[in-house]
């Protein structure tokens, strides 16, 4: 076990988080016992939303959510000989941000090196952005060129409506149609039940947080003694996330970058 003896781990229904109360103080858990705290770090990341999507749910392939999705996602792809591969972000903000990117490269390196230059000037690959950029600013321009040089298409600011299975289309609310043979889908996220029912996230679902300090801050409403890592609250802005500093926490100051 990679955790410190000096930390006691609890597992199990004695570790399922169920609800917490800031004002009390207290965690509890499915098996029904509340945990009392002085300090609070919630780093209970977050879930797929398939269904957010209309139609998703009837195509649905993905390297995202669990090994068994990569599982069978690679099994389909070591048969995908012809046809195009469409990769979509579905929404934002979603857990490394910079990945879906990567697995494209990945995908034309496993198609142009692995099953050879014959099977990959048979496949087009488009990848569906919701937003402008790709990651950081750095990272988009060093990306975005990696694309332009393997030539895969790359469409901005593509957001989702639905996804007609029957047809193989991906539609957006602009009502733009792309066709695909396989569809690869990063879903969209939200946060788990947990933190939504104990009415603790901002209007958008994510538990707010000063980004600086990464400390519990809703409106005038702050908790110094509860901090928020992760996917869980900070991903709203995957910018801001890569900026956040615990020094700041330490030094009682705010980082400087």
């Amino acid at each position: 076990m990679l955790i410190s003896p000096r930390v006691k781990a609890v597992f199990g229904e004695d570790g399922e988080v169920k609800r917490v109360d800031l004002k009390k103080k207290e965690v509890t858990v499915k098996s029904g016992k509340t945990y009392a705290y002085d300090y609070l770090v919630i780093a209970t990341g977050c879930r797929a939303d398939v269904d957010q999507i209309p139609g998703l749910s009837k195509d649905f392939n993905s390297f995202y959510t669990s090994i068994d999705d990569a599982l069978r996602l690679g099994e389909k792809l070591k048969n995908f000989d012809k046809g195009k591969v469409v990769i979509l972000t579905a929404r934002m903000p979603i857990p490394c941000p910079g990945a879906p990117g990567k697995f494209t490269v990945l995908l034309d390196a496993y198609l142009r090196y692995i099953r050879g230059e014959d099977i990959r000037k048979d496949v087009e690959i488009t990848y569906l952005l919701p937003i402008e950029l790709i990651g950081p600013p750095a990272y988009n321009a060093i990306i975005s060129s990696v694309f332009e040089e393997r030539d895969i298409e790359l469409i901005r600011r593509f957001v989702v409506d639905e996804v007609n299975a029957g047809q193989k289309e991906v539609v957006s609310v602009d009502g733009e149609k792309i066709e695909y043979d396989l569809l690869v889908t990063i879903p969209p996220y939200t946060n788990t039940k947990a933190m939504l029912d104990s009415g603790i996230t901002d209007e958008n679902g994510w538990i707010p947080v000063d980004k600086h300090t990464l400390q519990y801050k809703r409106g005038s409403e702050s908790y110094e003694e509860v901090y928020a890592l992760g996917d869980t609250g900070p991903c709203r802005d995957p910018q801001d996330r890569d900026r956040c500093s615990l020094s700041g926490i330490y030094r009682g100051s705010k980082p400087d970058k």
